[in-house]
């Protein structure tokens, strides 16, 4: 039975993009493939202002509520306590933790954000698990930009109007990733681009463990493999450097290296990170990586 039949009536907001990947489209109603024509788009489309104010109490819930502990919940797998324990030295979760991170980059890392993103090894904005559960909202991250990039525009500081507009371009990477999952959502099984359909793909189980597990002997691409088994998290520069090294270097299948990626950012962040698709090569149009 449908919920309005039950007389529930379900209202959602969009808490997690500016744009919803339905409001997007060219003049004949057909979804973008390339993220600069998505882009321009976007540009040329108003924001509402989008302020909910939280409610002054919460309702108590109706009914007996039995409590349990963390662990009688079994979130935790056995197999995962180690790496989750390395996990818990490298975030801090929550709302003002969040703030916190926000706060730091803003006004302290993003005025040489135009240069530093190009070093591997320098500070990154570390925004994503935040943005990913909702503790920090990406319209708040986009105003608190737009600000320093006024002030920075009055102050003719060309260094940090580039930095802001670097930093934009990789937000509104974000949302395409999501449009186009919401819009091709075929993409996580097949290739956007029809001509790589048949591409002879190295289905070499050794070389995707030595990748897995960062013994290629290309120093980069190992540290790369295993900061992120270690930390959950990988530099976005390196990111595309791991995964066009699984896909262009040993031609390993992309599903494998997309479904790796699903298992460990997926068991820490949360699972289907769109972007994952992205550094694959289901979308290279999108991202370029």
């Amino acid at each position: 039975m449908h919920p309005l039949e039950l007389g529930i009536f379900v209202q959602s907001y969009n808490g997690d993009l500016l744009y919803e990947p339905w409001e997007i489209y060219d003049e004949r109603g057909h979804a973008y493939t390339t993220f600069e024509a998505y882009r321009d788009k976007c540009l040329h489309m108003q924001m509402e202002p989008v302020s909910h104010l939280p409610p002054w109490r919460l309702v108590p819930a109706a009914g007996t509520i039995v409590m349990c502990s963390v662990e009688e919940l079994g979130l935790e797998d056995e197999a995962e306590k180690s790496s989750n324990s390395l996990l818990g030295r490298g975030w801090s979760p929550g709302w003002g933790n969040a703030d916190k991170a926000l706060a730091e980059f803003v006004e302290q890392h993003l005025v040489g954000h135009a240069k530093s993103r190009l070093r591997v090894g320098s500070f990154s904005s570390l925004l994503s698990p935040y943005l990913h559960f909702g503790e920090l909202s990406v319209r708040k991250v986009f105003r608190c930009v737009q600000m320093k990039q006024l002030l920075w525009s009055k102050e003719e500081n060309s260094v940090g109007k580039e930095s802001v507009t670097q930093f934009l371009r990789s937000i509104g990477l974000r949302e395409c990733s999501r449009y186009l999952c919401f819009n091709f959502p075929f993409t996580h099984e097949r290739l956007l681009l029809s001509n790589l359909k048949y591409f002879p793909w190295n289905a070499n189980q050794v070389h995707f463990k030595a990748w897995r597990q960062g013994r290629t002997g290309y120093p980069l691409v190992d540290d790369g493999m295993r900061e992120l088994l270690a930390t959950g998290w990988i530099h976005n520069r390196i990111r595309a450097i791991v995964s066009s090294f699984a896909v262009k270097v040993l031609l390993l299948p992309r599903r494998w290296g997309m479904k790796y990626f699903w298992d460990t950012f997926g068991c820490r962040f949360g699972k289907r990170y769109p972007w994952l698709a992205v550094y694959f090569g289901q979308l290279t149009r999108c991202s370029r990586a």
